[in-house]
């Protein structure tokens, strides 16, 4: 009896263990338009019988097909569907806080679709095909859900759908109040599965419609109310100009985290459909993050969350037709491609309008000079919102933008390099003045979508090649979330693991890089990070306010400790003396600075010979044997420039692996020309890195423990 009692306390300490893994996960999606993240979705939301995956594989090399084997085994017994969550209905929620709101939506849209009778026939056409997939006879949550869709089918016909769904919407704000009051007593005021049915029913069947009827202008206007929601925290212009006014008195204005937070709110409503219930297992999939401090606030809430990026199709090469309107919306989730040039922009028009005498009106010149300086502009944005009493639902605040013509000024935009379609998309985005206002503060990496930045912080990359091969790999990174060390990395992600960490010892304050070079095995010959050389003190060591009073030649170059140049009355420029101001702003950093972006302001130029440090590939490079490392690979966090790629031309390599791409003509120009056999490729990243790499790959314990705890021994048989 007691073997007996001990395999038992043994077998189900090490179920619970791994069930634990198996009962919450959270991932979320991110990549640009049209890259394929509606497939992840889909796929993660199917069965796994549903997959059509082969049992055995015959695709790659020996250790392919057995690592195939081991993650098929596994998935087939623990792979349960994800329940999704959009961000499409996030967004939606906000449209319906307010009937002020909602007038707004119907001013943006041309269309009152919540009054309309065809809507509500398709939601309630939606709502009675998702009672088709219920069970209420062999489930007491089925029964519970098949009612409350009834209930709210004969409220949307007894009192139109507008009214319904603003009710529903109530109460999910009602709940939202009652969680950010932090009241215990309070938690009682959700017990039923109404939240539930809302947030996984009726959302999403409403998403659906809303995108099928307003087509072309669906995904320009949520990335705009997107936008606006983590400026503002509504869509409710009436009050924006209270939220602006309270910016100073406030202590902590966190809209920028207001989608994650509605979406942290769906997870609880998801993972506890009845507020007087414990919790049930679930797995969450978010369809899409579209910036990364999304996924960061809840990477730090759940160990249990990991971002998925869809890698781009084929927008990684320069493309000289860039600007074509085809490409506006993608364009549009990558401002710090374009913020460079919409500054410029926003310069020249506001000297052309400047200059103009008579205007047919001055608020364009008004509006668009206000442009050059953030704090007037925001001020601006301020004076033109609608004041007490007024109604506004469009913005009132863009003036007629005619005034501004590319025709006319044809010779200055081309001089700075701005030719007619770029015009004509810095002109789309002036039409939003939160864009507008984000990029020329620099403050667009928390309130707009940011697809370059979002994929670069995700924790594995995929790429949608072939349907079966993205489902396998889906299927693979979630088995060693559940199992972490089932199966080892790949040669591609070991590799890029150790340049990732390397790139960590990076002393410079504006772009961390970590390089690995390898022989053609994939064995690791180097390692290299972007620092500077001859023992120079790093960047992040150097600051302004030292540098004003120092004649440290170790510290500082003869050029900018000058005391007649340009680059020290750059630095004198700045007043340290108020040091209550000073701890303000700097909040005990130093004010470090990086030299070549200075230098290159004030030489008008965008030189990179102006950087202190050495490329991490040009380390790695330096480090390694050159014929060990012909016919190898170069990993490199970011992609390699024009100097670091012609190093690998020289040292004969064939693949550089990247994840980041860094602005240049590398790829189509310096590794596009010469013999096809002899140039070197490169390859966007897949896989695990960072942390989910150490999460994914690093056993809860030896899986020989982990089995004999199981019980192998029993299966021997006894003679």
């Amino acid at each position: 009896m007691g073997k007996k009692i001990s395999f038992e306390m043994q077998n189900k300490t090490i179920r619970k263990v791994f069930k634990e893994r198996d009962d919450f996960i959270i991932i979320g999606l991110t990549g640009a338009i049209g890259e394929g993240l509606k497939d992840i979705a889909n796929i993660m939301q199917k069965n796994f019988n549903e997959f059509y995956l082969p049992e055995y594989s015959s695709d790659g090399d020996f250790m392919q097909q057995l690592e195939y084997s081991n993650v098929y085994t596994f998935a087939k017994k623990h792979w349960k569907t994800f329940d999704l969550i959009r961000a499409r209905d996030i967004i939606i929620t906000y449209i319906l806080e307010n009937p002020s709101s909602l007038d707004r939506f119907y001013s943006d849209t041309g269309k009152h679709l919540f009054r309309e009778q065809e809507f509500m026939n398709g939601v309630h056409r939606g709502l009675i095909e998702c009672k088709k997939h219920l069970d209420p006879q062999h489930s007491d949550m089925d029964r519970e859900i098949f009612d409350i869709i009834d209930r709210f089918v004969n409220k949307i016909l007894s009192e139109g759908l507008e009214t319904g769904i603003l009710k529903m919407n109530a109460v999910l704000s009602e709940y939202i109040k009652v969680l950010r009051s932090k009241d215990g007593s309070l938690l009682g005021a959700r017990t039923d599965l109404t939240l539930y049915v809302y947030t996984k029913y009726i959302l999403p069947i409403v998403g659906n419609l809303i995108k099928k009827t307003i087509s072309e202008n669906y995904v320009r206007l949520f990335q705009r109310y997107g936008n606006e929601i983590r400026f503002f925290g509504t869509l409710d212009i009436l009050q924006w100009k209270e939220r602006l006014e309270n910016i100073e008195n406030s202590e902590a204005v966190d809209y920028c985290y207001s989608i994650a937070k509605r979406i942290n709110t769906f997870i609880k409503i998801r993972r506890s459909p009845k507020s007087n219930q414990k919790s049930v297992p679930v797995r969450i999939v978010i369809e899409s993050l579209k910036n990364p401090y999304e996924f960061s606030f809840l990477k730090d809430r759940y160990s249990a969350y990991y971002t998925f990026a869809m890698l781009s199709k084929g927008g990684e090469e320069h493309d000289d037709s860039r600007f074509a309107e085809k490409n506006h919306k993608k364009l549009l989730e990558a401002p710090n491609l374009v913020k460079k040039g919409f500054k410029e922009f926003v310069r020249i028009t506001a000297e052309i309008l400047s200059k103009k005498v008579m205007l047919p009106s001055d608020q364009t010149s008004d509006y668009v000079v206000s442009l050059t300086d953030p704090e007037k502009f925001i001020q601006y944005i301020y004076e033109h919102l609608p004041k007490d009493g007024e109604k506004g639902y469009t913005y009132e605040v863009v003036p007629p933008l005619e005034d501004i013509c590319y025709a006319d000024e044809r010779e200055k935009y081309e001089q700075s390099g701005i030719r007619e379609e770029e015009f004509r998309f810095y002109l789309e985005i002036l039409k939003d003045p939160v864009r507008a206002f984000c990029m020329v503060s620099d403050l667009f990496p928390f309130y707009l979508q940011d697809i370059q930045n979002a994929t670069q912080n995700a924790d594995v990359f995929l790429s949608n090649t072939d349907q079966q091969e993205l489902t396998y790999k889906i299927v693979r990174y979630v088995s060693l979330i559940m199992h972490p060390g089932l199966v080892p990395p790949t040669k591609e992600e070991r590799c890029m693991q150790v340049a990732f960490s390397a790139k960590v010892n990076s002393g410079c304050v504006s772009r961390q890089v970590g390089a690995v070079v390898t022989d053609k095995d994939y064995n690791i010959l180097s390692l290299g990070w972007n620092d500077v050389h001859c023992e120079r003190v790093p960047c992040v060591y150097r600051n302004l306010r030292d540098l004003q009073k120092s004649h440290n030649h170790k510290m500082y170059s003869d050029l900018e400790l000058r005391e007649t140049g340009v680059f020290k009355q750059y630095v004198n420029s700045y007043d340290f003396s108020d040091l209550d101001r000073c701890d303000a702003i700097l909040d005990g950093l130093p004010s470090a600075y990086c030299f070549k972006s200075i230098y290159n302001e004030l030489m008008h130029g965008n030189n990179p010979d102006y950087s202190r440090a050495i490329h991490a590939e040009a380390r790695a490079f330096w480090a390694c044997n050159k014929e060990l490392a012909r016919g190898g690979c170069l990993f490199t966090t970011s992609s390699s420039c024009e100097n670091c790629t012609i190093l690998a031309n020289e040292y004969g390599i064939k693949n550089i692996y990247y994840i980041e791409k860094y602005a240049g003509i590398a790829q189509e120009h310096v590794a596009a020309s010469g013999a096809p056999e002899n140039r070197a490729q490169f390859i966007l990243f897949e896989g695990a890195i960072g942390n989910a790499y150490m999460k994914m790959y690093t056993p809860v314990m030896p899986i020989k423990d982990e089995l004999m705890l199981r019980g192998i021994r029993r299966m021997r048989k006894r003679r």
